[in-house]
């Protein structure tokens, strides 16, 4: 790794009912875009990029060969030379635990750029878009794909954008509840490379 360290932590996305899916793409995104409770969003960003060579949050929806159940993963991963690991690790906890998923003007404007991101994108990716509605009934990790990036996806933004200017407290439980029942010990695999 020319002495860089890798670190991945993986939450095991099957914790989740299915009414809160549609929700990930926009908490992954809350995690690193919202702040904490200590600094703004720019700040953790400036930190980020001081101390860290990135930290990133993905989502991993496979289908499983051995008995066709699905593996849904949700990773936070981040790079750092080994001097500052442990300041990575201060950036991890802090956007695992304490970021600012009251933000609500932060989670609105993300939400209009995921739904304008989507539309944009309608026209040129017509045939992705068509394939993972069509593939949502043959598995359920096609299923959850559709859910987090298909037709029910943006359905479901354009629903979330007037829910936020209307019941912004229920959003917000939402997003408190995945981190809640999301993170935990328990169910959480960690990956380092070095």
């Amino acid at each position: 790794t020319l002495g860089i360290l890798y670190l991945d932590l993986g939450f095991d996305l099957k914790v989740l009912s299915a009414d809160l899916l549609p929700y990930l793409p926009l908490f992954g995104r809350a995690l690193l875009q919202t702040g904490t409770s200590k600094e703004d969003f720019v700040s953790l960003t400036q930190r980020i990029g001081r101390t860290t060579g990135g930290i990133a949050q993905h989502r991993s929806l496979a289908t499983k060969l051995d008995d066709g159940g699905t593996a849904a993963w949700f990773f936070l991963s981040g790079k750092s030379v080994p001097g500052k690991f442990g300041d990575m690790l201060d950036i991890m906890s802090d956007v695992l635990l304490d970021a600012r998923l009251d933000n609500r003007d932060r989670i609105r404007q993300m939400a209009l750029e995921e739904k304008a991101g989507f539309e944009a994108r309608m026209i040129p990716a017509g045939n992705s878009i068509v394939d993972t509605r069509l593939k949502a009934g043959l598995t359920e990790a096609s299923w959850v794909a559709e859910q987090l990036g298909g037709i029910s996806y943006l359905q479901f933004l354009r629903d979330l954008v007037k829910r936020i200017d209307s019941d912004w407290e229920s959003v917000e439980a939402r997003f408190r509840q995945i981190r809640d029942t999301l993170f935990s010990r328990g169910r959480m695999v960690v990956n380092l490379t070095a």
